[in-house]
């Protein structure tokens, strides 16, 4: 049992992760709207944003997009 549970996580964790989204526009700090409350949509059901989606792209929405690209290796802006 315990070979098959090692095996079981070594899988599970190597397993690539694919992650998508698309916009329409550019978003960056103090944007509001639309565009904005997707992010914060993704980020949250990426499990890197815990705020309110309130479509207002300040402090807690730039901590969560630079989470984000550090977790992907993408360097942060």
């Amino acid at each position: 049992m315990k070979s098959f549970f090692a095996a079981f996580v070594f899988v599970t964790l190597t397993l690539p992760i694919s992650v998508h989204a698309e916009f329409s526009k550019d978003v960056g700090y103090s944007s509001a709207g639309e565009e904005v409350k997707v992010l914060q949509k993704f980020l949250t059901d990426n499990g890197y944003f815990t705020g309110p989606v309130s479509g207002s792209f300040y402090s807690l929405t730039k901590k969560a997009v630079a989470s984000f690209q550090k977790s992907y290796g993408i360097a942060t802006t």
